[in-house]
């Protein structure tokens, strides 16, 4: 299999957005190559060893071709074959999971255990490990679409292994942490209710599993899917607490996904709050974390982090430019983590730029059907009402919004509606309109309530990092502008605004309109609280 160096670099650099981290890509996979030709199955797996996971698929397509085509010679040193057997039974599945062939994975990974089980090779009890972890991988994916959470029997039996030599395993640092890339919880579409309890007390033994066999691996990974769970749910103080226990957990096993997407919770968390303090001094161990030298992601976690949190408070000067873009990027192509992805929607919505995030969405679709996220699904369907909304489109956007309560398991996984502040009132407001609808009136009214207290907790942290980083507010108002707001706040009607300034009531309701939107509001009493808020009047 021939590929194009240039290429592949290109396609890597696509993956990491930027090409200041500092990955050997191309030096990692010359070096493969050479060693494989020369049958130095060692050197082979020492580059394995040390290559980062989660690699685009052209890639790992690479990597899975060069292992296939490398054949076992019929005299070869026991420790040889060790090696070769070892990255054909261990690394080949996990290849095959990364383009996604879940059904490949397992069927490989379970021809190597039929072949290994009873050989009495010294290797064949690391194999027999890899195996089971490989399978326990598999089966935590494939849960998205059969809905069935057994994967820890598999993490069991691996650890049964362990035991049986009476040594924990260390691993090279680039495997020793836990990537946790997207969404922690792996709850498919379509998930039942009870489905998230069952998935975080199948995660608890599988963590417990992993830190028989590899100390500190995945330390807090179940306090983080715990975290997950409730601050969708809206249980502030559930959510806050199990995030604590996951920073502190992971911070003590050099678990740094872990605790960077603790972090990102706790971040959003001290928004819900309306506390600056807080979320500063996440800020604060977010730099922490994502600057250490092994954790190879750091840099990119640092931005999405950062660009999903001032997205939330439309603070556009703080976003990495990047993220404002239209994602060129192909994800089915480059496996661009799902939350590095919707980020990058997130914050084109935040920015009004409505059409791209509707294109980038109807990318987003381009995903091959290998399960999705309840979450994932959940936001999307958000998105697209938001989008949808700002673009005039009020029947899509009901559409879409009404989707999203579908997914929401009757309304339970309430905060992403939330954190959408004003867009959400607005949305609120078109479906209460439409009476007979299918999101539930008493929901809708509960929503708005909290989705209004939300908006303005949003408002008093961006005036915080606005005052800590010395950035003027964007909007600007024109003269007639500022009149109109006078006029709202002295109580005046439409009608007696356009007596009083001698226009039409249908001038006032297109300049109100305007008005309205440069203040990301939908009703008078907002205009004024926010123009008050930033000293417009």
């Amino acid at each position: 299999m021939d590929i194009n160096i240039k290429n592949t670099r290109k396609s890597l650099l696509r993956y990491i957005w930027e090409d200041t981290e500092e990955i050997n890509d191309i030096l990692y996979l010359c070096a493969f190559r050479y060693f494989a030709a020369r049958r130095d199955y060692e050197q082979m797996l020492n580059v394995l060893l040390n290559y980062p996971l989660m690699l685009p698929e052209d890639i790992s397509e690479f990597l899975l071709h060069t292992l296939d085509e490398t054949e076992l010679p019929e005299a070869i040193e026991e420790d040889e074959r060790g090696c070769l057997s070892l990255m054909k039974d261990s690394f080949a599945p996990r290849f095959l999971i990364d383009v996604g062939r879940y059904e490949d994975a397992e069927m490989r990974a379970l021809a190597a255990l039929s072949h290994h089980r009873d050989s009495n090779a010294p290797f064949a009890s690391l194999v027999l490990l890899s195996c089971y972890n490989n399978l326990a991988y598999v089966k935590m994916h494939s849960a998205l679409k059969t809905h069935t959470y057994d994967f820890s029997r598999y993490a069991k039996a691996a650890a049964d292994i362990v035991a049986k030599t009476r040594a924990p395993i260390a691993l090279p640092e680039s495997l020793s942490y836990a990537g946790v890339r997207s969404f922690a919880c792996f709850v498919g579409v379509g998930a039942e209710s009870g489905e998230f309890e069952q998935f975080l007390c199948e995660i608890g033994l599988l963590v417990e599993c992993m830190s028989q066999m590899f100390p500190g691996q995945y330390a807090g990974y179940d306090d983080l899917c715990a975290c997950e769970i409730a601050f969708y749910r809206f249980k502030k103080a559930d959510a806050k607490n199990c995030a604590v226990r996951a920073i502190e957990k992971a911070a003590d096993a050099n678990q740094y996904e872990t605790g960077a997407r603790a972090i990102f919770y706790m971040l959003r968390i001290a928004v819900m709050e309306g506390t600056y303090e807080l979320a500063e001094n996440m800020f604060g161990k977010l730099s922490e974390v994502t600057e250490k030298p092994a954790y190879i992601y750091g840099r990119t976690a640092y931005d999405f982090v950062s660009a999903y949190f001032f997205s939330l408070l439309s603070i556009k000067a703080l976003i990495p430019p990047r993220f404002l873009l239209f994602p060129d990027i192909v994800i089915a192509d480059t496996n661009i983590p799902t939350a590095e992805y919707m980020t990058n929607i997130r914050c084109l919505l935040a920015s009004k730029k409505y059409s791209d995030a509707l294109a980038a969405l109807h990318l987003y679709n381009t995903i091959g059907d290998s399960g999705r996220f309840l979450l994932d699904e959940l936001t999307r369907m958000i998105f697209y009402a938001v989008a949808h909304y700002g673009l005039g489109n009020k029947k899509e956007a009901l559409a879409y919004f009404e989707s999203a309560y579908e997914h929401s398991q009757n309304g339970e996984l309430i905060m992403p509606f939330i954190e959408f502040g004003r867009s959400t009132r607005g949305l609120v407001k078109l479906a209460l309109e439409y009476p007979g609808g299918a999101i539930p009136r008493d929901w809708l009214t509960h929503l708005d309530v909290h989705a209004s207290a939300y908006a303005k907790k949003v408002a008093l942290i961006a005036a915080g990092f606005r005052r800590k980083y010395g950035i003027e507010d964007e909007i600007r108002l024109s003269e007639r502008e500022i009149q109109l707001l006078g006029d709202i706040y002295q109580g005046l009607s439409r009608q007696e605004i356009a007596a009083t300034r001698y226009l039409s009531i249908n001038t006032i309701k297109t300049e109100l309109k305007n008005l309205y939107a440069k203040l990301d509001v939908n009703s008078a009493v907002e205009a004024v609280r926010i123009a008050n808020e930033l000293d417009l009047l």
